[in-house]
């Protein structure tokens, strides 16, 4: 079996845990100090993109390029939530930001990396 299938269902897998916990997430999650714009909020709409994402492409109507990048851009979203939403960076909102920065760094990372191209078999 190509890797290339097992790599973008593992991809996708990840993509679906990731949206299923920012959904999670925004729920029960702890934020801290109220923000200009409700962190929860920001969460949810991640999380959702990155749902949509994977209904996008299991349907076939995104390319997977077109999935990393996108993913790539909710990672940087992710990321940046916590200084442009203003988590309050207290002890309340610690396990807030560590979510939305491991989570983002993650999709950042697989987006850099490009695991939805076709890996080069050797045979």
């Amino acid at each position: 079996m190509p890797t290339t299938t097992r790599g973008r269902s593992a991809a996708g897998a990840a993509r679906t845990l990731a949206g299923c916990w920012l959904l999670a997430y925004a729920w029960v999650g702890d934020y801290g100090g109220p923000g200009p714009v409700d962190a929860a909020v920001g969460d949810a709409v991640c999380g959702s993109a990155l749902l949509a994402l994977v209904g996008l492409r299991v349907l076939g109507l995104i390319s997977p390029a077109t999935t990393e990048l996108c993913s790539g851009l909710v990672g940087v979203a992710l990321v940046l939530a916590p200084l442009l939403l203003d988590y309050g960076f207290g002890a309340d909102s610690t396990l807030a930001t560590c979510v939305d920065a491991v989570i983002g760094a993650v999709l950042v990372g697989a987006a850099l990396r490009g695991s939805g191209r076709p890996a080069e078999t050797s045979g």
